[in-house]
């Protein structure tokens, strides 16, 4: 039978099912069962708000958030590192998504070549910006970071505690849109992509 594995009968619009295990030997069987259960996600609950439910396993708990938006539009965000410098770049991606103050990790790792990322999908509210927090680590040292609730603001670490604005370019949700920019960090080319569409209501 395809589908819920459990799911008889539901009363919410969605329901989403877990069953994550730990990576113990070389067949599916040889792994620890982490978590095996599903959260229910109703449409009576305030929008614009991020909802923390745990579920416990027999090997440890998960925390899984979710939020509920209105009038949403699905933003696609595309990374690609066009050019590395020679030691390296520890890259570091973050979001936030209107009100709200938690941030979504979407990368946080080492660069060594020119490389495309994964893609990442975000829901946010139309005519709302974007925030996409960005931290790059050079090998050698310098370092370039963002400050909190800036819609796509670059502050350069001057290495004595000041900083200065070295890029600004806020990508708003609309219904259809791609925004584009390229970032010059020394001796990395990062260019950032975002796509934008809006979520049929047959999908809410």
């Amino acid at each position: 039978m395809s589908g819920p594995k459990r799911g008889i009968g539901n009363q919410v619009r969605v329901l989403i099912e877990f069953d994550m295990k730990i990576k113990n030997g070389e067949t599916q069987d040889d792994d620890f069962q982490l978590i095996d259960g599903a959260i229910i996600c109703s449409e009576f609950v305030l929008p614009d708000r991020v909802f923390t439910q745990r579920i416990e396993g027999d090997c440890d708990a998960v925390d899984i958030s979710r939020a509920l938006f209105h009038e949403a539009v699905e933003a696609t965000i595309q990374v690609s590192i066009s050019q590395v410098h020679d030691n390296g770049l520890s890259l570091s991606l973050y979001s936030y998504i209107g009100q709200i103050p938690e941030k979504i990790r979407l990368f946080d790792g080492v660069i060594s070549k020119p490389c495309d990322l994964d893609r990442f999908v975000v829901a946010v509210v139309e005519n709302t910006p974007l925030f996409l927090i960005f931290k790059a680590v050079h090998r050698d040292g310098s370092d370039y970071d963002i400050p909190k609730y800036c819609p796509l603001v670059f502050k350069v670490d001057q290495g004595d505690g000041s900083y200065r604005v070295s890029e600004y370019c806020p990508f708003k949700a609309r219904r259809h849109g791609y925004d584009m920019k390229e970032l010059k960090l020394g001796g990395a080319r990062v260019l950032l992509k975002n796509n934008s569409r809006r979520i049929p209501r047959s999908h809410l």
